[in-house]
């Protein structure tokens, strides 16, 4: 199944980014926080030497800015960037390389509009007790805003995410409110208000209230970028407009 955004643990940086699960280790980091002390700083961009540790440097000067520590590590958003150490642990470092928000998670996706989708093998649920294996949200602060109690979850785009249980996708707003309900095999994010999702073995696209706006005949069908979205059919592939029209 092709889809625009999984994985986000590519070296282009594409979603879904789950990793791997692995006994969960103490990671000291600091006292730091999102904003506290750190100036602007020209953008950082994440490099490799010799396809080993990433670190950070100036993407004008090439200057290294945060030294190679990384077994992954991604783009900053919201002034924080996704990394992953040595023990498969993910977590998000300042532009001066602190540990601002803990490394104990097993995946997760970069900051959207203000919240991170994080997996966690041991996340607590906002209930004062903790969960195995679950998908939920946090802020630039390291708080939960939306419990750990999704099978499988996705960034927020145009103010929804996408959240499965069982591999039923529907869709949630930003207070956890289920928007468009579970029903789907596989869901897209929204981009330029509509969504790729999958019902039974075909795809078609919908809107923001749940409504069917492309129907369900695709064998896969990718994100609308421009106005124009890449999707198959019996094997051949081609470019529909949001009217579900072929275009060149």
């Amino acid at each position: 199944m092709k889809t625009s955004y999984l994985i986000l643990f590519t070296l282009c940086f594409s979603f879904s980014i789950a990793l791997g699960q692995q006994n969960q280790t103490t990671t000291k980091t600091t006292n730091a926080t999102p904003n506290s002390n750190v100036p602007k700083t020209p953008e950082l961009i994440p490099f490799t030497e010799m396809g080993d540790l990433w670190g950070y440097k100036n993407a004008k000067t090439d200057k290294v800015i945060i030294e190679p520590a990384y077994y992954e590590a991604f783009p900053f958003s919201f002034g924080l960037a996704l990394v992953r150490d040595e023990n498969s642990k993910t977590g998000f470092i300042n532009t001066l390389g602190e540990k601002v928000i803990p490394m104990i998670y097993d995946g997760g996706f970069s900051f959207t509009e203000g919240l991170a989708a994080m997996n966690s093998s041991k996340g607590f649920d906002g209930n004062n007790s903790f969960v195995s294996g679950k998908w939920g949200f946090i802020d630039v602060k390291g708080n939960v805003v939306i419990p750990f109690h999704f099978t499988d979850a996705k960034p927020f785009s145009q103010n929804l995410a996408a959240v499965a249980t069982n591999e039923i996708w529907g869709f949630i707003d930003k207070t956890a409110k289920l928007i468009i309900p579970k029903k789907y095999g596989q869901a897209n994010s929204f981009k330029e208000g509509l969504a790729a999702v999958r019902n039974y073995d075909k795809w078609g696209y919908i809107n923001k209230s749940g409504a069917t706006i492309i129907a369900f005949k695709y064998d896969y069908a990718e994100d609308f970028e421009n106005g124009i979205a890449k999707v198959e059919i019996n094997g051949k592939n081609f470019n529909i407009n949001k009217k579900g029209e072929q275009v060149k």
